[in-house]
């Protein structure tokens, strides 16, 4: 354990101004006009903000190095071969006219981690690296979370799904990147820290900043296809159609009933998109397509979930003389993480005169792919309304340096005790 008071001249050292400030820096670096931002994966935005993030990281000392899937490691210890580490930081990259604090805070607040433990010379033996992992947001792909997946090795290039048209080509945008110099391979990551806004409303409701999360869900994502028969939309009578779209808006109806019954098991499931052809207003829907997002941290619900879906499908299919194909884009598994490492990130927000909150995390994040190898943590601050993907995502400046706070002091803790 490292003494209180130790703990509480980092968290001091913590600069709540510059953090504020970077903070707006990046928000202001793919400004949509709807009023959020865009910085979608390997986009001119993105480049634009990993290019100020790397001179913060300069700035502070530390050493930038990429691994092949363009992940940014920025370590205390030069990026030494071999070395074990304590990592910390999140992702850059947004939804379409998202939120300014949404993966950005935690790659500013590792940031700040460091320099504030620098400040009171409470670095510790084992070397920190700032992380800023690729392609976070399932934008590119049907999965999110792809740059650390594909540093864990949990999935390969091959298995990436792409959602856009045209088709997004990782290997090219890649290729163009080329970012040197190269992590070395040999360095092992010994526990991991995120610090990430809650994006839901248990913090706020329960009137505590700080939470520290004890689970992290995972996303079994699905497309889900409907072939009717296009007809003319006056010479068609009600009875001798097979509308497409009315099948799959009876289906998106049934995907919240059976998720409604998974409420125990804290799954969930949303119709992301919902597209019909031909899409003229004088022809009946021959083809419908959905895009549904099943989430929960209790792997059985989830399964459930999804095949009371597919059950729900088959029978829409027979009543409406329509066929329905169910198609599993990415499959994940929720991460339960250790009591010791919860234990010991509650401890240390205790120290710093926080009551921390309990709680899972119902969003996926980087750190979670960490976990089959490493002492992975995640601690989460409110988000007002439990707003989030949004120009209105918002999290109180009070709140955030109290979590920049406790991310500071919890990764020394982390560095120190674990691996």
């Amino acid at each position: 354990m490292i003494a209180t008071e130790a703990l509480r001249a980092v968290a001091a050292a913590v600069d709540g101004d510059r953090v504020l400030g970077r903070l707006d820096e990046l928000a202001a670096i793919g400004t949509d006009p709807l009023g959020g931002t865009t910085r979608i994966a390997f986009s001119a935005e993105e480049e634009a903000a990993l290019a100020v993030v790397g001179d913060w990281l300069r700035d502070a000392g530390l050493e930038p190095a990429y691994d092949e899937f363009g992940n940014l490691f920025a370590s205390t210890d030069g990026n030494r071969a071999g070395a074990v580490t304590s990592v910390s930081g999140s992702h850059l990259d947004t939804v379409p006219n998202g939120g300014r604090f949404d993966g950005a805070l935690g790659v500013v607040a590792a940031i700040e981690a460091v320099e504030a433990m620098k400040a009171v010379g409470a670095l510790p033996q084992r070397p920190l690296e700032v992380v800023v992992w690729r392609c976070e947001e399932p934008v590119r792909f049907s999965q999110g979370r792809v740059g650390s997946l594909l540093f864990t090795g949990r999935v390969a290039p091959a298995d990436l799904v792409s959602i856009g048209d045209p088709p997004f080509d990782l290997a090219a945008a890649l290729a163009e990147e080329d970012r040197r110099p190269r992590r070395e391979r040999s360095r092992r990551i010994a526990s991991c820290l995120e610090l990430h806004i809650e994006q839901g409303r248990r913090l706020e409701r329960a009137r505590r900043a700080v939470g520290v999360v004890t689970a992290i869900a995972a996303p079994i994502r699905l497309r889900i296809t409907i072939d009717g028969r296009s007809d003319h939309s006056g010479a068609t009578p009600m009875d001798d159609r097979r509308d497409a779209l009315c099948a799959a808006s009876e289906l998106v109806l049934a995907v919240e009933e059976a998720a409604r019954r998974e409420a125990a098991t804290e799954s969930v499931a949303t119709c992301a998109r919902l597209t019909a052809a031909p899409g003229a207003i004088n022809v009946v829907p021959g083809s419908a397509e959905i895009l549904v997002d099943v989430r929960g941290i209790d792997a059985a619900g989830m399964e459930r979930l999804v095949e009371q879906i597919r059950l729900s499908a088959d029978a829409i299919a027979a009543r409406r003389e329509v066929r329905i194909e169910t198609t599993i884009l990415s499959r994940g598994t929720p991460t339960v993480l250790r009591a010791d490492v919860v234990d010991a990130l509650a401890g240390a927000v205790q120290q710093l005169g926080h009551e921390p909150v309990r709680l899972p995390s119902g969003a996926g994040h980087d750190a979670q792919c960490l976990a089959e190898t490493a002492a992975v943590g995640m601690l989460f601050v409110p988000s007002v309304g439990g707003l989030s993907h949004c120009p209105e995502e918002l999290t109180r400046p009070e709140d955030v340096i109290a979590g920049v706070q406790a991310l500071a002091a919890g990764w020394l803790c982390l560095a120190q005790s674990f691996g």
